[in-house]
């Protein structure tokens, strides 16, 4: 049984990104760490650097409105940052050389 069942009884077992209760979720400290924390780190960063070599110029989807911020005193940043993604367009001569 996941540990996670006393805080989702519904479906504990189940990644849902859009869960309506999405308690902070972290690696830990002390005795508690996550042992894969580098490895999930480093999944990140190649995650992040092939998504931003793929999709180099993402602009804000609505950039007249400021985005809404997380209601936290630990947490700072947008609670969420829609953008349009504006692909790289190659040479085709590049993708056979």
């Amino acid at each position: 049984m996941s540990p996670d069942a006393p805080a989702h009884p519904d479906r504990p077992d189940v990644f849902d990104p859009a869960r309506a209760d999405t308690s902070h979720l972290a690696f830990g400290y002390g005795p508690h760490f996550c042992v894969g924390a580098p490895l999930a780190r480093l999944e990140a960063e190649i995650a992040l650097r092939t998504l931003f070599d793929r999709l180099p110029e993402p602009a804000a989807a609505d950039p007249g409105r400021p985005p809404a911020r997380i209601p936290s005193t630990v947490v700072n940043g947008p609670a969420a940052l829609p953008v349009v993604p504006r692909p790289v367009v190659r040479d085709p001569k590049e993708a056979h050389a």
